[in-house]
């Protein structure tokens, strides 16, 4: 072969290029039986190693951006503020988070939450405002007290409406101490909660946001001028019971009308940097704000709208101050590290540092940019469409309006369409092909490349479906590198198989190899102009996650078709250079996306196969990262030897998952939720005729292995039965007491088990206190009054061809719950704040299309009980239950009853 090489380039002329000679010498050898394929692979191929050595570029590129995730801002102490009196003191932030969280578990309603907590902030805000550096500013403090309100939570799939009594908040405002000509009397609202879930602490969610708040305040405070707008610091005391603290502020408090735009801070993980995913809603001059004032920004346009699609099951005060206040703003939260998120492991000694420091350089940034726009002198003035924004590995941000977006899309599109047809109008003049000749081959190359690509998908989904089937899913929740393996490898594997058979062993025409291989560039090319035009089209501005890989390789495809058309590798080299900023970008956008959305398999239910998510996730990635690269394989001497690296990194993953390595969970790092409730059940039948109890645990389903992995410590969970078909049954909500209705659609795979009834303190009451039946007899109103503990629901549902028309809960009737037995449901969350008088009376009016009969039901009320702060209470039952539980699980037990009635 070396003499075979030396003989051939010899002859060249030396006015003549190599891709000239090559088709001539090929034309030549062919007529004299030479093998074609190996002069083409001489003068094209590339040696082997240079494949094996791109991907550890790539997979270096992804351990670097997790390195640079990781690189947060040294942590400024209480010394460093003699040096810089103005910055953000994260020692100072973190003081104030382990002094919240010295006060325990706040769950919204208790002692520890409605006035240890309130107190405290409340003292330590005096004691901020009398040590104020600054005399140009004026603090006004107060603790706001609601005594009652109600409204509807519209959660996907189905809503919910939030009556509640006796919500606390701590509310500070910030106005000039003598308002001069420029100041506008509105206010920026800065938003944070106090409270927690049960049997947590709250470092991160939302203490540490709160503690950086508190910061805020004192660095804002000691600022020598004042500002344009006044500022509002609110101290949300019921975020976690259904954002209740945010609808009592916006809609009760004198200084509401005042608030002109806000940020959010919470967390949907632990420590970590912050990402802003949502803001407006059509006031982009906000994300303008965060674009030029912020030194480290983080945010996405894509994670906005999935959250605003229920991808993520969680919601924030964002919502309320946006449908509620009418008011625009930005929503940051911690989102990594959500293993332990709403879990005991939650603590301030999780967190670095450095998160306080590069939230609060952030955030105190953004603030002081904010406080001295223009914009908040007329915020409707400046109302536009939304914005498209997303960041590059958090050194700045990108920002332009949808509309600008949608033309950013059609040109990429329409300038990638006319490359492509250039690129091949130049292919055919160095080939000797005609142009019809080189679409025949454009067209089998790109169907060869599709189905390749489905052959992948197909592939990883199948393995998807044979782990789960096998008991082995999730193998890679606490080890997420194997997901390279066991998705990322397959779809690689595929479209370079796809690609390197067809090129070296189905071809033979006058096309080099280095041709054949941008047949195949372009033809990914062409999908991913495609994919774009379709979401442009769909008027999804994540559309833009496609626009660094399509606009690079159309600049890099042009310039090697006009430049370096007669050079052999030059354009393989002009190539590689246009990948490496894509690369880096989604490289950053895969971190992202594994960051956030693997944890939230361990707390999605276990209806779904994760494992089909993820592996379709990852295929879109794989695409994203190696579409461009992996058909390169083809140009390799030695392609199988190459695509055997795929292959065997697969084969050695799967052997992996069936270890330990594959087991799911780990203790404190990546536990295995439960979430047991401890149940009292009754059954009344209509007009008491009937009378039934029981008792036992309800285990809500959390992840796709709920009981299975723990049965062989818990016994006892093999006696569980899985709901299922209750939920079609005679009980509303399938007789389980849900906290909320979004719960409803994990209540199919949750688990009953049979136990000892529960000691439950102030129980729950119904009483019907009369109905009346309007004159024409086809409406009747019922009255009810209900007491019980802090935390009650209520369930509704008319029976067949009955209307609820009116209530007294609300204004207006809400969107219905899921359909039971074709009747519509109503979904009622009620709380009480501590030391309240927990009592509810309400009335409810049905229509009927005929007149109202004596002694024929009308309506199902479920009445529920849930006891989120009374550890005192549990059963030794319930702890012994708890107690049998591997160490890699955390499991949260509370105690509950349901109580069913028909009236």
């Amino acid at each position: 072969m070396a003499h075979l090489r030396h003989k051939v380039i010899k002859r060249m002329a030396s006015d003549e290029s190599e891709d000239e000679f090559l088709v001539k010498n090929t034309v030549e050898r062919w007529y004299e039986g030479t093998n074609k394929r190996k002069v083409i692979y001489d003068v094209y191929t590339i040696p082997s190693w240079t494949a094996p050595l791109i991907l550890a570029v790539v997979l270096g590129a992804f351990v670097g951006i997790h390195f640079l995730y990781y690189a947060l801002p040294a942590p400024l102490t209480l010394d460093d503020e003699v040096i810089y009196p103005h910055r953000f003191i994260a020692e100072r932030a973190e003081m104030h988070t382990r002094n919240l969280t010295d006060l325990g578990v706040r769950v919204g309603g208790s002692p520890a939450n409605d006035y240890s907590a309130v107190n405290h902030l409340f003292e330590e805000l005096e004691r901020i405002a009398m040590r104020a550096g600054s005399a140009a500013h004026r603090m006004d403090l107060e603790v706001q007290k609601v005594d009652e309100g109600a409204f509807e939570l519209p959660f996907s799939p189905y809503g919910m409406t939030n009556v509640y009594h006796g919500v606390h908040n701590v509310v500070l405002r910030m106005t000039p101490s003598t308002p001069n000509g420029e100041y506008s009397g509105h206010c920026l609202l800065v938003n944070s909660h106090f409270d927690t879930m049960p049997d947590t602490v709250g470092g991160s969610d939302s203490a540490a946001m709160v503690g950086i708040m508190l910061e805020l305040v004192r660095k804002l405070s000691s600022r020598p001028g004042a500002f344009r707008h006044c500022i509002i610091f609110l101290f949300n005391g019921a975020e976690e019971n259904y954002l209740l603290g945010a609808h009592a502020f916006i809609t009760r408090h004198k200084w509401a009308n005042s608030v002109k735009a806000f940020v959010n801070l919470d967390a949907a993980g632990v420590g970590g940097r912050e990402l802003m995913f949502q803001a407006g809603p059509e006031h982009p001059f906000l994300v303008r704000h965060f674009q030029i004032s912020v030194p480290r920004p983080r945010a996405s346009a894509l994670a906005e709208e999935l959250f605003q699609q229920g991808v993520v099951p969680s919601d924030s005060d964002f919502r309320v101050f946006r449908d509620f206040g009418k008011i625009p703003g930005m929503d940051f939260a911690f989102h990594t590290n959500g293993y332990i998120y709403h879990t005991k492991y939650d603590t301030p000694d999780v967190i670095s540092p450095g998160t306080y420091q590069h939230v609060g350089d952030n955030i105190l940034a953004l603030l002081v940019s904010l406080l001295d726009s223009y914009e908040l002198y007329d915020v409707d003035a400046f109302r536009d469409e939304p914005a498209v924004f997303y960041d590059f590995l958090g050194w700045f941000l990108i920002l332009y309006s949808s509309h600008e977006g949608v033309i950013m899309n059609c040109l990429v599109v329409a300038i990638g369409i006319l490359v492509v047809a250039f690129c091949l109008k130049a292919m055919s003049y160095k080939s000797g092909l005609s142009m019809m000749e080189l679409l025949s081959e454009f067209g089998v190359s790109e169907a060869i490349l599709v189905i390749s690509i489905g052959i992948g998908i197909a592939i990883v989904q199948l393995l998807a479906v044979i782990l789960d089937t096998a008991g082995r899913s999730m193998s890679w929740y606490a080890v997420p590198w194997l997901l390279f393996g066991l998705y990322f490898c397959p779809i690689l594997l595929a479209i370079g198989t796809g690609a390197t058979v067809y090129i070296h062993y189905f071809k033979r025409d006058l096309l080099s190899i280095s041709h054949r291989v941008q047949l195949f560039l372009h033809g990914h090319f062409v999908i991913l102009l495609l994919a774009l035009l379709v979401l442009t089209t769909m008027g999804l501005r994540s559309a833009y996650i496609l626009l660094p890989a399509s606009l690079f390789y159309a600049v890099t495809a042009f310039a090697s078709g006009i430049f370096f058309h007669n050079r052999r590798r030059s354009w393989l080299i002009i190539h590689l250079i246009g990948q490496v900023l894509p690369i880096l970008f989604y490289c950053s956008q895969t971190h992202l996306a594994m960051q956030s959305l693997i944890p939230l398999s361990g707390r999605s239910g276990a209806a779904a196969n994760p494992d089909m998510l993820m592996s379709l996730l990852c295929s879109v990635f794989a695409l994203l990262l190696g579409g461009f690269l992996i058909p390169l394989v083809a140009l390799c001497r030695h392609p199988r030897a190459v695509l055997s690296i795929f292959l065997l990194w697969m084969t050695i993953t799967i052997i992996l998952i069936i270890t330990p390595v594959g087991f799911p969970f780990r203790e404190s790092v990546a536990p295995q939720r439960y979430w047991i409730f401890h149940t009292q059940r009754k059954i009344h039948g209509f007009q008491n005729a009937s009378y039934s109890e029981d008792s036992g645990y309800f285990l809500l389903s959390m992840d796709r292995h709920t009981a299975s992995t723990a049965m062989s410590y818990v016994p006892e969970l093999s006696h569980a039965q899985r709901i299922g078909e209750e939920c079609n049954g005679d009980l509303l909500f399938c007789g389980v007491p849900l906290l909320s209705s979004r719960k409803h659609i994990r209540a199919p795979e949750s688990l009953w088990l049979q136990g000892p009834p529960p000691e439950l303190p102030d129980p729950t009451q119904l009483e019907l206190l009369g109905e009346i039946i309007e004159p024409g007899a086809t409406r009747k109103t019922l009255m009810f009054t209900v007491s019980g503990p802090s935390h009650m629901g209520i369930f509704l549902s008319p029976r067949h061809d009955l209307e609820m028309v009116q209530w007294s809960l609300l204004d207006h009737i809400p969107s219905p719950g899921p359909r039971w037995h074709d009747r519509e449901t109503y979904f009622v969350s009620l709380s009480y704040g501590f030391n309240y008088h927990r009592h509810l009376d309400f009335n409810v009016t049905l229509q009927s299309p005929e007149i109202f009969r004596q002694g024929v039901q009308s309506l199902d009320i479920v009445l529920t009980s849930h006891y989120l702060f009374h550890d005192d209470i549990r059963t030794p039952e319930l702890m012994e239950l708890i107690e049998k539980f591997p160490s890699w699980c955390y499991v949260q037990g509370t105690m509950s009853s349901y109580e069913s009635f028909i009236f």
